[in-house]
């Protein structure tokens, strides 16, 4: 089989070659745009969003004001 003979010579080679694989590999993957999990509207919305937060930093909001607030929004429904 192709794919256990590849393995096989590849976990053959010397340890500093084996890493150098493994960076181009992962480089490759990383860069892969089919595995991007946000879609460019969202990817606009959190550009958006973070330019809003620049924009206006004391607008913001702690975790535990927003946790509060959406308790209460679940116990009025």
């Amino acid at each position: 089989m192709v794919a256990r003979d590849l393995i096989n010579d590849v976990l053959a080679l010397p340890t500093n070659e084996r890493i150098e694989l493994y960076d181009r590999l992962r480089e490759s993957i990383r860069n892969d745009p089919a595995l991007d999990p946000l879609s460019d509207e969202l990817k606009r919305l959190l550009d958006d969003r973070h330019d809003d937060l620049m924009a206006h930093p004391g607008d913001e909001s702690d975790w535990e004001d927003v946790h509060a607030r959406a308790l209460d929004l679940l116990k009025a429904r």
